[in-house]
This record gives structure tokens, sequence and C-alpha cells, in this order.
């Protein structure tokens, strides 16, 4: 491991004339990866690194479901997949209950989950106020710091997100 930019250039240099050197190729970029990692709840855990990752297609997905939402054009079925999708990004982006409790409303007795999954959920201007909450959330997080997600202080976490990485190989 390198700690600086310079010595991240000089070590890629060091180590591509030491593979050219005895005509080694290395792996194509399908098989290069960030260190070690895991998926646990469709969240990406690169251990190697500290991070915690939300799959982009995971994002784009709970975006298009809360917009659909927000235009009264989402049934029951997919809401109740939407509201699922947003329990499991909360539990990444450390926020209280408070962030989806209002979302439920559908779900209750008197809500839309009465007519069954093909049922249009209509939002109330509360579940409104909830889903614009979760936009700017899910369209500027895309993950943290392992020590973020894991720490329990509120203000601790928000003293350490700081900083965005973003990599690819």
């Amino acid at each position: 491991g390198v700690v600086g930019v310079e010595r991240a250039q000089r070590l890629l240099r060091a180590w591509r004339e030491v593979t050219k050197g005895v005509n080694l190729r290395m792996a194509g970029a399908d098989k290069r990866q960030m260190g070690g990692g895991v998926e646990w709840i469709g969240v990406s855990i690169l251990a190697a690194l500290g991070i915690v990752a939300i799959p982009k297609n995971k994002l784009l997905r709970a975006r298009d479901a809360i917009e659909r939402t927000l235009a009264g054009k989402i049934t029951f079925g997919e809401y109740r997949a939407l509201v699922g999708l947003l329990e499991h990004l909360r539990f990444v982006a450390r926020l209280q209950a408070d962030v989806t409790n209002v979302l439920y409303r559908p779900h209750s007795r008197e809500g839309e989950s009465q007519g069954g999954p093909s049922t249009t959920v209509q939002p109330t201007g509360l579940m409104v106020s909830a889903l614009h909450r979760w936009l700017a959330i899910i369209m500027q997080c895309a993950g943290a710091a392992l020590t973020i997600v894991f720490t329990t202080s509120a203000t601790e976490r928000l003293e350490l997100a700081d900083t965005i990485i973003s990599s690819s190989s």
C-alpha cells in the first residue's frame, strides 16, 4: 500500500515495469476489484476500503419508484417493494425510523393495501414530504464509510461525513 498520489503513480510505473519485464499480462477490468468485499441485503460492503456502497441500480430503482409515487402512478405492490428498499437504505444511512414511518399509511386498514396489490397509491402530504426527503438522500448518498454506518452517535456521523469517494476498475 502507498500513501499519496505521487507514490501511487510511482508504484504503478514500477509494477508495469515488473510485469512487462516478465511478459505478464494483467487480468481484465472485470477480474480486478477493490479488495475483499461481500454483498449483504443488496449492499456492497468493501471491507478492505472500509466502505459500504449502494449499487447504482438500487438507487435508480428507488428514485423511479419515488417519482412514480409522487405522481400517483404506482401500485400498492410496487409501493410495498419501495418501502422495503428504503428500509434497507435507512440502515446504511443510519437514519431514524421517522423517515419511513409515515410511508406505511397505505399498509393500514384504511390504506390502499385493502384493495390489493394492483390498487394505485395516493400519497398524503406527509408522505410527499417524506418522499422528497428520500429523493434528496438517495441522490446524494450512494454509500458511507464503515465507521459512519457502525457509529451510534448521529453528531459523530455528521462530523465524519465530509468526503465523497468515487472509484471504478
